[in-house]
């Protein structure tokens, strides 16, 4: 009878969910993700044996604090959520990079993390306010979106893709005015080396 093995390793840890599941089989675990947020939680959770956020924690992490700079406020205005968030928020990241366990820094950004994807119903497309938002998908005639999703990676753009018809799908804000050029100019790019690699 084969034996169950004693490591697993979550290729693609996300939410964490799936390597919190297999510590508590008492496996040994190796998460990893290509975005940092899931490695913050998995420090937190997975880790993570022993600390816990206590009361004093939690009203240290909620409290004004001063001097605070307001880049969440001042970039997501009108985009995610409502100004009286925002403001939170940056209250709440300058009390987090005042923890010095780290430890309690992942389980305070994790709770973060968690609050916000919870706070933004159905996901990240649903927003507050009177955002300046537009959703933009385009395909090309004779090139396929996949190539060309593929080429702009090499360039360092990650976007998403339709399956139908088969392109290339934007989330803009009015943050991307200032890549627009080098958008375009790598786009231009990645539709020349497309058209070579079809014509071999």
């Amino acid at each position: 009878m084969a034996t169950a093995p004693a490591s697993a390793a979550a290729a693609f840890s996300g939410s964490g969910c799936v390597s919190y599941l297999l510590k508590t089989m008492e496996k040994r675990v190796v998460a990893n993700d290509f975005l940092r947020f899931p490695a913050t939680i998995a420090k937190a959770t997975v880790e993570n044996d022993s600390v816990v956020l206590d009361a004093d924690d939690v009203s240290s992490l909620t409290a004004p604090a001063r001097g605070h700079a307001r880049f969440i406020e001042r970039t997501f205005r009108g985009i995610f959520f409502t100004p009286a968030d925002l403001r939170f928020l940056d209250h709440a990241w300058a009390n987090v990079r005042r923890m010095h366990d780290p430890y309690r820094r992942a389980l305070a950004l994790s709770a973060l993390i968690r609050s916000c994807a919870k706070r933004q119903p159905r996901g990240v497309f649903t927003v507050a306010g009177d955002p300046q938002l537009g959703l933009i998908a385009f395909s090309h005639p004779r090139i396929d979106g996949l190539a060309l999703w593929t080429k702009l990676r090499e360039r360092g753009w990650f976007t998403s893709l339709t399956t139908e018809p088969r392109g290339l799908h934007l989330m803009l804000s009015p943050f991307h005015v200032q890549v627009t050029d080098a958008y375009l100019a790598d786009l231009a790019w990645a539709l020349e080396a497309a058209y070579l690699a079809a014509d071999r």
